[in-house]
């Protein structure tokens, strides 16, 4: 059916028919706390690659499950004296700021809360907390479902995490060529600084495909070559950042030659490496 369609026009057309699929739901489904069903898959879809979706979701799983269990401590925590339900709220606003940090489920944990303490409690007298959360995980669940299903049905072969290796390692590699040539030149200026700085952001990013290749379930090959990628160029940089200081600093050291040809061998390889 899309064959003939570029792998990202595909991704284009996938997104909005799960969003559909979601719509439908939401529009049929009479539960009446459905709008989870709406913010969960927002929230999911918040990034474009399959391999983003899948660790989303299984993050939004276990902090949807957490967030939910200490929805219920704090109801009844809360139902003591009602004025708690301001200092929580209040407390809660500034661990946000001091929090923002955190890996994605733990943030999903507080998002879950206050949006349950603050949005949900303040619109009902009749907020029935068994039937809010059933509704709550019902939503959560389906979207979840929804999004698992298809994204290892439809798109998991079309790996979009394999197309930005291959674009993130010829970045590198041409980075590392472009440093290399620097130290050579025994050159200090800025453009030094800048070529190093997207050296290490695109070594950064390979390291996070390497991290997100575990979720899209990529075979053995791909995910060894990736490690083999990652390790390689991150000796390469240390070589040519030794080989520049040499250069700038101790320009008659005899270390200078072995370590020039040991960069040069170690780039020949990487060059074969990303073919």
């Amino acid at each position: 059916m899309f064959k003939n369609v570029d792998i990202y026009t595909q991704r284009y057309i996938q997104i909005v028919i799960v969003l559909m699929i979601i719509q439908a739901i939401y529009q049929y489904m009479h539960i009446p706390h459905n709008s989870w069903l709406i913010t969960a898959s927002c929230a999911i879809y918040g990034g474009f690659n399959s391999s983003t979706v899948l660790k989303k979701a299984y993050l939004r799983i276990q902090g949807t499950l957490v967030g939910i269990a200490m929805v219920v401590i704090m109801w009844h925590i809360i139902h003591f004296d009602y004025r708690l339900l301001i200092m929580v709220t209040t407390s809660w606003m500034i661990l946000w700021i001091f929090f923002s940090q955190l890996p994605y489920n733990r943030i999903v944990i507080f998002t879950t809360t206050f949006a349950d303490i603050s949005v949900e409690w303040s619109n009902s007298d009749t907020f029935n907390l068994s039937y809010y959360i059933s509704d709550r995980l019902i939503c959560n669940f389906i979207v979840f479902g929804v999004c698992i299903a298809i994204e290892n049905i439809w798109f998991k072969k079309k790996n979009l995490s394999f197309l930005s290796y291959q674009q993130t390692q010829k970045l590198v590699y041409a980075s590392l060529e472009k440093y290399y040539q620097i130290a050579l030149a025994r050159n200090s200026s800025a453009k030094g600084l800048k070529i190093n700085s997207m050296l290490l952001q695109n070594i950064d990013k390979l390291t996070n495909l390497a991290n997100d290749a575990k979720y899209e379930g990529n075979n053995k090959v791909f995910s060894e070559k990736l490690e083999q990628m990652l390790s390689s160029s991150r000796e390469i940089h240390s070589k040519i950042v030794s080989l520049r200081y040499l250069n700038m600093h101790l320009p008659n050291d005899s270390k200078i030659i072995e370590l020039t040809k040991e960069i040069k061998e170690d780039l020949a390889y990487l060059a074969e490496l990303i073919k």
